[in-house]
């Protein structure tokens, strides 16, 4: 497929809360894919999205993050997940538009439902709780 139709694609579906799943071993520890959460607001035309990342160690995300700055979601509130996870709201992934759309045309991209506003609000007010995110991201997800 050409570069413009996953532009497009993009485009015609990103919003705040759109949920992306693949593999970032560049970004991440792991060479398993994850769960990508846009925190953009207003991510349409943006050139890089502010990305959360779901996991399922709890332990580690505990120990390190203050309270208040990690949402937990338990699978049955998010239907795409198997498995109770975990959001560290501290370590947002900026993730460029030509990267997404590099995986995209790779096929490492697979789609998932959008996330509930409700797991969404708490996201963001965890994200904007946060003393590592810079002010400049926290504009661009409370936009």
């Amino acid at each position: 497929m050409n570069i413009q139709y996953f532009e497009n694609l993009i485009r015609a579906t990103i919003k705040q809360g759109t949920v992306y799943y693949f593999p970032l071993p560049s970004l991440l520890s792991s060479r398993e894919p994850h769960f990508f959460i846009v925190m953009n607001a207003k991510p349409i035309n943006a050139d890089i999205f502010y990305m959360l990342v779901s996991t399922t160690n709890f332990e580690r995300v505990k120990e390190w993050c203050l309270p208040g700055t990690y949402v937990e979601i338990a699978k049955e509130e998010y239907a795409e997940f198997t498995k109770d996870s975990i959001v560290d709201c501290n370590k947002v992934k900026p993730i460029s538009r030509s990267l997404l759309i590099e995986k995209m045309n790779s096929k490492l991209v697979k789609y998932k439902d959008n996330l509930p506003k409700s797991i969404l609000d708490k996201l963001i007010d965890a994200m904007l709780l946060s003393p590592q995110i810079e002010e400049s991201v926290k504009k661009i997800v409370r936009a």
